[in-house]
């Protein structure tokens, strides 16, 4: 059957991001070692979420930029217009968090 969280997760390698299963929702790893054990080994990845199903997908910011769109409650971020959509499109991935934020990952030059 499919795994949601392991398609994430090893489409985010395909892209050249380093990975890590984090406890379902939170931002805590199941290893140890933490983002330091982040791999873009995809069959790494695979056995992870054999092991880990329901796991969250974590992104090492090693080497990124990362703009958290997140607001406080009741706030929007103070551009949802052209600025924002600038950003989205340039990012090299999207995440939602589930506050209703986003955060925009970049690469660093």
């Amino acid at each position: 059957h499919e795994n949601a969280f392991l398609n994430s997760a090893l489409e985010l390698v395909r892209l050249g991001y380093a990975v890590l299963p984090l406890r379902p929702g939170e931002k805590i790893p199941f290893l140890k070692g933490g983002v330091k054990i982040a791999s873009t080994d995809p069959q790494q990845v695979t056995e992870w979420w054999k092991t880990e199903p329901a796991a969250n997908v974590g992104i090492s910011t090693a080497h990124l930029i990362v703009i958290d769109l997140d607001a406080p409650d009741g706030l929007t971020w103070p551009d949802n217009g052209p600025l924002r959509l600038e950003l989205e499109e340039q990012a090299g991935a999207i995440a939602e968090t589930p506050r209703g934020g986003t955060h925009l990952y970049f690469a660093t030059p």
